[in-house]
């Protein structure tokens, strides 16, 4: 899956692209809930002033998105 790809790649900046595509793709914004629009104006916030984002920011989202964040053993 795309997002899982680019999660394993780590670079916040490709992560919040990922989510843009994957929003867009979904049919923008105007489907998602207030609290997921304000999660992700926030993600986007804190990408711009650190260049980090939070975990618990990024679950949220993917939670919006119907997806969960997983653990694999490393190969």
């Amino acid at each position: 899956m795309y997002l899982e790809v680019v999660l394993e790649e780590g670079d916040p900046h490709l992560i919040h692209k990922a989510l843009f595509n994957v929003i867009e793709a979904a049919g923008n914004l105007e489907g998602f809930s207030a609290s997921f629009k304000t999660n992700l104006d926030r993600l986007t916030c804190q990408l711009q002033a650190s260049g980090e984002i939070e975990f618990t920011r990024l679950q949220r989202l993917l939670a919006g998105l119907g997806l969960r964040v997983g653990l694999r053993v490393a190969s």
